[in-house]
């Protein structure tokens, strides 16, 4: 008799946990999933956000926007509402939520949809320009789609396999070489494009951002000035590394641009200033490869090579030095304020400065000595970025 009524109170419950799991019809998570959200500062596709949106993942969403005083603010059903906001709309704001979790339970599915594109009209008609194009939402719900993940995943594996078995097999291709890294370019661009699309400024405002153009720019470098396939290689596999990192320790998440760097200097001086990085960086690759290898005609090639790639990179950091000057300028009144960031980018220019000049003594002139300066003057490029960044404060401290 027990065994019985155990079986049928489970029983029961499994009916009423299969009705209640029940998953919504694909045209309703599709309505959901382009609904409109504000998120971070910027407005969003609901389905950029929430992988698999359903009715609860509305509740407490700013989905709601209203002209207050000429300015498009967004609200949830739980926010205290302006006066000026007619009676029928406040209405809408507080109970339509509710009544859809009503309709979803009924499994009113008609009655659901109906309701769904009534907050897409109310969106439409009270969001005005605040609103993403629809070829901004559609990018951000693919962006942010597992499969995007899977498919750089993919991606920068085959690169880090392919050059590390041309490495190991001491087989040098120069156009297969050539071909993935153009491969990986182009991937990396269209990463940065679409970021740039859906947060409505050049993606150079954070960490990951940052990453992904150092990383864009060195294997363009790479794959201009590099003929060394072997070195090459090399490179690649780093970069596959790097960004494989980035993707898995830095937040990607995508916010409004911080009102501190509003300014149409960011792009020059960030931009033009993570070159010199990438130039600083292949040169450090560079000089850990001259200091390994046996091959004294390679290693002459790499210090070759590192000592003219040393002007371009003076140059281009100097000119993101002054530009960054003319910015604070215009931003915090004075052009010079020995901000730890400015500080240490002073720093890192007199030490690749001091590189100049010392590769012309007999000291330099050694190989093994200029391959050692090239790193250990990278090792303050990194701190001038990430030690700076993490473990001191300034004007800076919000990048």
């Amino acid at each position: 008799m027990k065994v019985r009524l155990h079986i049928t109170f489970f029983l029961i419950f499994l009916c009423g946990f299969l009705k209640a799991s029940q998953p919504l019809p694909k045209e309703t998570t599709s309505i959901i999933r382009q609904l409109y959200v504000f998120d971070n500062g910027l407005v969003r596709a609901i389905g950029a956000i929430e992988e698999n949106a359903d009715i609860e993942s509305l509740a407490g969403k700013r989905l709601f926007p209203e002209n207050v005083c000429g300015d498009i603010i967004w609200f949830c059903e739980s926010d205290p509402l302006p006066m000026q906001i007619p009676e029928d709309e406040q209405l809408f704001i507080r109970k339509v939520t509710v009544y859809l979790s009503e309709l979803a339970e009924e499994e009113n599915y008609n009655e659901l949809n109906e309701t769904l594109q009534k907050i897409k009209r109310f969106q439409t008609k009270n969001g005005g320009d605040a609103l993403p194009t629809e070829f901004a939402a559609k990018t951000d719900i693919q962006y942010n789609s597992k499969g995007n993940e899977f498919a750089l995943f993919i991606i920068l594996v085959s690169a880090f396999s392919i050059s590390m078995f041309c490495l190991l097999k001491k087989q040098e291709s120069k156009t297969a070489n050539t071909i993935l890294t153009i491969f990986v370019i182009l991937y990396i661009a269209l990463n940065m494009a679409c970021r740039w699309i859906i947060e409505k400024h050049i993606p150079l405002t954070s960490n990951y951002e940052i990453i992904l153009f150092l990383s864009l720019c060195t294997l363009i470098i790479n794959v201009i000035a590099n003929k060394n396939s072997k070195t090459s290689q090399i490179i690649n596999a780093i970069i596959a590394i790097i960004i494989l990192a980035a993707n898995i320790c830095c937040d990607k998440s995508i916010s409004a641009l911080n009102s501190l760097l509003d300014s149409p200097l960011l792009a020059y001086h960030v931009s033009i200033t993570i070159i010199s990085y990438a130039i600083f960086m292949i040169m450090a690759i560079n000089g850990i490869i001259g200091l390994v290898t046996k091959d004294t005609r390679t290693s002459d090639k790499l210090l070759h090579f590192n000592s003219i790639m040393l002007y371009p990179g003076i140059i281009c950091l100097a000119i993101g030095i002054i530009i960054g000057s003319i910015w604070a300028k215009t931003a915090w009144g004075s052009y010079w304020s020995w901000d730890p960031k400015e500080t240490w980018a002073l720093i890192t220019l007199l030490v690749y400065g001091i590189g100049i000049f010392a590769n012309k003594s007999s000291i330099f002139l050694k190989n093994k000595n200029f391959h050692i300066f090239c790193i250990a003057a990278f090792a303050v490029v990194l701190f001038a970025y990430f030690g700076v960044n993490y473990l001191l404060t300034g004007f800076h401290s919000y990048i």
